[in-house]
């Protein structure tokens, strides 16, 4: 699945993407936002791995968010086990992109959707 905004790309991560997810993702202010399992130092193998588990997944989705032919960060859906049929959806933005509106609901995908 690939979803064209106006300012960015959601799109799945690639084995290619893992120096590029471990350069942006190794980060304090990166880890400090998400889930404690998060490593950090955030190695290139670390980025493998989490490709690789991505690519498996069935349940949810987790794509990259690609800026400009760069990756900017990555957006998770991860469905909940509950009877309610909720999920848990987290993002994390590399810091050379925050604050330049690629979080904020400001974005159209090319159907007219709203997007991230």
């Amino acid at each position: 699945m690939t979803i064209r905004l106006s300012r960015a790309t959601l799109r799945p991560f690639v084995a290619a993407d893992a120096p590029a997810v471990a350069r942006r993702a190794n980060n304090e202010n990166v880890a400090r936002g998400l889930r404690d399992g998060f490593p950090h130092p955030y190695t290139e193998a670390d980025a493998r791995a989490f490709i690789a588990k991505v690519a498996a997944e069935t349940r949810g989705a987790v794509l990259c968010i690609e800026v400009d032919g760069e990756v900017a960060g990555g957006v998770g859906v991860h469905p909940d086990q509950d009877v309610r049929l909720t999920a848990e959806v987290g993002y994390w933005i590399a810091e050379p992109y925050r604050g330049r509106g690629h979080r904020s609901g400001r974005h159209r995908s090319s159907d007219g959707c709203p997007g991230t």
